[in-house]
Order: C-alpha cells, then structure tokens, then sequence
C-alpha cells in the first residue's frame, strides 16, 4: 500500500489525483477482453466496443522526435479497428507540446473536474426516504453491480456481457471496493473507491435515469468514507462531470485542477 496522504496539500493531491485514476483504468486493461500494450512509449487498452471511455492511451513518454510518428502510429491501431478512444495528459507526459500536437492531429480537447475532499470534513448527506446501500461483498452484489453500469452510464446494452465480465475479473476486494444504492430494495446507484496512490480515489459513480434527482448520488458517493476512515485514509480525489460536480461541491469536495483528455473519433 502507498503511504496515505495526511496533509491537504494541493501538487500531492493533484499528482495522486492523476495517479489514482491511472491506476483505476489499468484494472481495467489487465482484464483478459482487454487488448492491452505497455511498452517504452506509451500504454494502449483496447475493449473492442465503440466506446471512447473504454478505449485509452496513457503514461505518455514520447520524445519530440518521435511523438509525431507515434501518435500516427496509435491512431493507425485504433482506425483499423473502427474504435474511438481517448488519449489522458497528465502531469509527467512528454513531450511538453503533446497537447499541441494530439489536436494538430485532429484529437477534440475535453477537460474535467479535478476535485479533492479533506475525508474529516466531510458533508454528511441525509439519506433519502426508501434508499439503503451495501459493500458488494458477494457475487450476487457483484453482478447486481455491472447489470447496472450500463443503464446508468448511458451504455449501449451490447456492453452488458463485456462489463460484467470485467467486474468479475477485478473481483472482490480490499483496494478495489464497490457500493450498490438501493432505492425499495432495487438497486439504481453505485460508486467505486480504489485505495492508492495516498488517496481513497472515488470512481464509477452513476445512478439510473430513473433515480436521478433524490439525493441518491450524493449518499453513494459518501458511503464509501466510513470504511475509507476505518482505513485510515484522510483524501479522497476524483474527476467530476458537470453534472455531477455541485453534488460534490455539497459534501465538500473543492477544485483541484483540471484534468485533459483528447478523444479521436474515427471516420463516419
């Protein structure tokens, strides 16, 4: 385990901000359906749907005399397979210009929300009239948890087999842990926390269109502090959307940076 962050400072949080969510997306690439290449360069996860968020390049470390010709490289792999993906800038990545060239290429720049919560001060929300939660700590809770991921992120339904997949690759454990919201013993909400990098990193939280708007955001994205306390862990990190982000302004998360990424669409 990396040694936990103790103090709220801002570069230790950002760096374990991005390094959590690397780290997060390499879970993913060590399933078996992922194609996936770390070499000198650069790392590639390819998942084989047309689903940017599942098709990555990360830890960049191109020179300025060959970035050029890698970049043409990986758009190549990516084009042969009709994939679009999506290309992260973190702090380290080289060379210096590498967003410079990503659009000189033709990548689209999208920007997040890099937010950072002080664990002690946490906005306890009030829990919403019919809502439970739960650890997944079974296999049943496990599947119950990727049948979900689709409906709630907006995935296609041809996904469905893919993620459950790649949940039960991950499977039950103590870095990795994940939270099912429970609306009249349905469950509409889940969230992730992935312990590294100092910092109790929330990830993967969604909650079914049907259930959106109740206050069940905000309480399973505060479920997993409890046992994140219990831990010891004082920061939590994560990358909100927009239209997330004032959710997490109420429990007390603040902005900590804004974190890049480029996507690639393949030709219609």
């Amino acid at each position: 385990m990396s040694v936990v962050l103790n103090g709220f400072n801002l570069e230790s949080c950002i760096n374990a901000l991005h390094d959590n969510w690397t780290n997060l997306l390499l879970q993913f690439a060590r399933t078996p359906q992922y194609e996936s290449k770390e070499g000198k360069w650069l790392i590639t996860m390819s998942s084989g749907y047309k689903i940017p968020l599942l098709n990555r390049v990360m830890r960049t470390r191109l020179s300025t005399s060959n970035a050029d010709e890698k970049i043409r490289e990986t758009i190549d792999y990516f084009a042969s397979r009709k994939l679009p993906f999506r290309w992260q800038v973190y702090p380290g990545d080289t060379p210096d210009d590498l967003s410079q060239r990503l659009e000189n290429h033709g990548f689209d720049r999208r920007e997040q929300i890099g937010m950072a919560l002080f664990i002690d001060e946490l906005n306890v929300p009030e829990i919403p009239e019919g809502v439970t939660y739960q650890k997944v700590t079974t296999l049943d809770l496990l599947k119950a948890h990727a049948k979900l991921l689709p409906s709630a992120y907006g995935m296609p339904e041809s996904a469905q087999d893919f993620l459950t997949k790649m949940c039960l690759s991950i499977g039950i454990r103590e870095d990795y842990c994940n939270y099912l919201g429970f609306l009249d013993d349905e469950p509409v909400a889940c969230a992730t926390v992935l312990y590294s990098d100092g910092v109790a990193g929330i990830h993967n939280v969604a909650t079914h269109p049907n259930a959106r708007r109740k206050g069940i955001g905000a309480y399973i994205s505060a479920a997993p502090f409890f046992d994140a306390r219990e831990k010891g862990y004082k920061v939590s990190t994560l990358m909100s959307s927009k239209m997330g982000y004032n959710v997490y302004k109420r429990l007390g998360f603040v902005d900590c940076c804004q974190p890049v990424e480029y996507q690639w669409n393949p030709p219609t």
